[in-house]
C-alpha cells in the first residue's frame, strides 16, 4: 500500500476512533461529535476503495479499545465500523443496467440492502432479549419505565418543596371559624400524560432506533459523497435521490408486517410493528425523491425545499405522508409523470 494512502487510512483511522470515544463517553457533545463517527471511514472507502476503508475501522477499533475499553471497541465496530464498510463496498459495486451492461450500484439496492441490515438487527435484538420477561417489550418497559422515574425524580427536586397555600382541609384565612378550603374539584388537575408517551415510545422504540442508526449511516454517507464530489476525488459518480427507485415487492413486505402488528401473539406482533417502522425507511427517502423531482420543476427550487424539509423537522406528520407517497410511487410512476421529457433525473 503506498505510503500517502497509509497516512490517510492512519488518519482516518484516528478521527474515527476519537469520536467513537467521544460517542462512549455519553455526553451531549460527545454524541453530537460522536454521530459523525463513521464520516472518516466513508471518506476514506468511498476515494480509495472498501478494503482502505476496512483496514481504517480496525485500527480505530483497536483506538477505541485502549482508550475506552472492549465494550466500546465492540460498540464502534459494531455500529460504525462494519455498516460504513457494507455502505462503501454497496456503493463501489458493479450492478446490471436496463440494458445489460454493468455500471455503478443505483441508491435503491444500496438503501433495501441496507433497510435489510436493520431487519436482521431487530430480528437479533428480539432473540437477544427472548429469556426476559416479556421479551423485548417488557425489557423496552422497564428500561423506559426506570428513565421516566428517573426524570420525574429530577422534576420534583427541581420544583422545591410545595408552595404555601391552601389546600383541602386546611383553614382559609378570613373565613369563618372552622372553615376549610375545598377539595380541587374533579378533572382540574391534567392527568399525567407521562405514562401515555411512556406507551407509545415503547411500542416503537427498538424500531425508531434502529432508524436513527441506519439514518446516521446514510447521513454520514451523504455527507462524505459530497465532499468528496466537491474535491473530485470520489470513485464514482455521485448517488441522486432522484435515482432511488424502490422494487415493488417492498411494499408487499411492509404489508406482511402491518399484518404480524395483528397476531394475538404480543412478542409477534411486537416484532411486526417494529420491523413495520424499520421498513418504513425506504419509502420515506421514496416520497423525498417525488419532492424533489416537482420541485426540480419549479424556479426557486431551493427555496421550496428548504420550507418543505424546514416544515418536516417542525411539524413531524409530514413524514407519514412522505412515506405513504413512496409506497404508492413504485406503481403510479409519479416521478415519470413531473419530469420533463420522461426524464426522472
Amino acid at each position: 500500500m503506498p505510503t500517502v494512502l497509509m497516512a490517510r487510512v492512519f488518519g482516518a483511522a484516528t478521527a474515527s476512533g476519537l469520536l467513537a470515544v467521544l460517542l462512549v463517553d455519553g455526553s451531549v457533545p460527545g454524541l453530537l461529535f460522536g454521530y459523525f463517527a463513521a464520516l472518516p471511514l466513508e471518506v476514506i472507502g468511498l476515494s480509495a476503495g472498501p478494503l482502505p476503508c476496512l483496514l481504517a475501522g480496525m485500527l480505530g477499533t483497536v483506538l477505541v479499545a485502549v482508550a475506552a475499553g472492549g465494550y466500546g471497541a465492540g460498540v464502534h465496530l459494531l455500529v460504525n465500523v462494519l455498516p460504513a464498510a457494507l455502505v462503501v463496498g454497496l456503493t463501489l459495486r458493479a450492478w446490471p443496467g436496463p440494458d445489460g451492461k454493468l455500471g455503478w450500484a443505483p441508491p435503491g439496492p444500496v438503501l433495501v440492502t441496507l433497510t435489510g441490515l436493520g431487519l436482521v438487527v431487530l430480528a437479533a435484538a428480539v432473540l437477544a432479549f427472548a429469556g426476559e420477561d416479556g421479551g423485548l417489550r417488557g425489557s423496552t418497559e422497564r428500561f423506559l419505565a426506570a428513565a421516566a422515574e428517573d426524570v420525574g425524580a429530577g422534576a420534583a427536586g427541581a420544583a422545591g418543596p410545595p408552595a404555601a397555600e391552601a389546600v383541602a382541609g386546611t383553614p382559609v384565612a378570613g373565613a369563618g371559624a372552622g372553615a376549610v378550603a375545598a377539595p380541587p374539584a374533579a378533572g382540574a388537575m391534567a392527568e399525567d400524560p407521562l405514562p401515555a408517551m411512556v406507551e407509545i415510545v415503547t411500542t416503537i422504540l427498538p424500531g425508531a432506533t434502529v432508524v436513527s442508526w441506519l439514518m446516521m449511516v446514510i447521513v454520514n454517507a451523504a455527507v462524505a459523497q459530497a465532499l468528496l464530489a466537491r474535491n473530485g476525488q470520489l470513485l464514482r459518480p455521485a448517488l441522486a435521490l432522484n435515482a432511488l427507485v424502490l422494487p415493488e415487492w417492498l411494499a408487499s413486505v411492509l404489508g406482511i408486517a402491518a399484518l404480524l402488528s395483528f397476531v394475538t401473539l404480543d412478542e409477534v406482533a411486537y416484532l411486526g410493528i417494529n420491523a413495520g417502522v424499520v421498513l418504513s425507511l425506504p419509502f420515506f427517502f421514496g416520497g423525498l425523491a417525488v419532492v424533489h423531482a416537482v420541485a426540480a420543476r419549479k424556479s426557486g427550487r431551493f427555496s421550496l425545499l428548504i420550507a418543505f424539509y424546514g416544515c418536516v423537522l417542525l411539524l413531524g406528520w409530514p413524514v407519514l405522508l412522505l412515506i405513504g407517497l413512496g409506497v404508492i410511487e413504485p406503481w403510479l410512476g409519479l416521478r415519470r409523470r413531473v419530469a420533463p421529457d420522461g426524464d426522472e433525473r
